[in-house]
């Protein structure tokens, strides 16, 4: 596992850095292991996002615009990374950004963006939320962070606790990571989640496929 890590920390191209870590994830990571993986990939993530012309986090702000959010609304972004999701909400007019990430030196490059409010740093699993009480925010947002070991179906109702009655829960993935499928059961036991706790409702969850081309 450590040799990734040194691996990815080394002269890689943006191709072997994203093989990289479909190798990676093929070895069964703890989420710790994930954690250091995301930090020695740091430096480099924004430079191979752009090389695969990642589109998530415009997306998931051209979704809260066609869902008429207002501006003043409060934004949790889950699976903040370096900031690039924050960035684009931010140049859409939203002015409350609180981000969440598992990596603590990507947490530190989107600090330097200015425009979250708050930064937490924390996995997100089937517990509440650490720092995070419920009903906090009008709406959470994670652009591809529902991938294999990372984020899956079972960290829904830990959002859906942190959103308030009426809120969004915006999600986007891309087509090749079959989110729906994947997560299918835990869908179902989020509509269960919601039907049992009329308090959420009603609740917009919004789940879509972004490509990447």
């Amino acid at each position: 596992m450590a040799a990734f890590i040194e691996t990815m920390k080394g002269e890689t191209t943006p191709p072997q850095r994203i093989q990289l870590l479909h190798d990676f994830l093929e070895t069964n990571p703890t989420p710790q292991q994930v954690e250091e993986f995301y930090d020695a990939w740091g430096p480099n993530y924004d430079i191979d996002m752009k090389h695969v012309s990642y589109q998530n986090p415009k997306s998931v702000g051209d979704e809260l615009a066609s869902l008429g959010v207002d501006k003043s609304a409060s934004i949790l972004d889950v699976g903040a990374g370096t900031g690039e999701g924050g960035k684009k909400l931010a140049d859409a007019g939203f002015k409350t950004i609180d981000g969440l990430d598992g990596s603590p030196l990507m947490l530190e490059k989107a600090k330097e963006l200015g425009v979250y409010g708050k930064l937490f740093c924390q996995l997100v699993g089937e517990e509440p939320l650490a720092d995070i009480p419920d009903n906090t925010y009008d709406v959470i947002v994670s652009s591809g962070s529902f991938y294999p070991y990372h984020m899956n179906g079972k960290c829904l109702p830990t959002l859906v606790r942190a959103v308030r009655p009426k809120g969004h829960l915006v999600l986007s993935s891309c087509p090749h990571w079959n989110l729906l499928i994947s997560c299918a059961w835990w869908w179902c036991l989020l509509l269960v989640l919601l039907l049992l706790s009329p308090s959420l409702l009603p609740l917009t969850c919004s789940s879509y496929n972004v490509s990447s081309h």
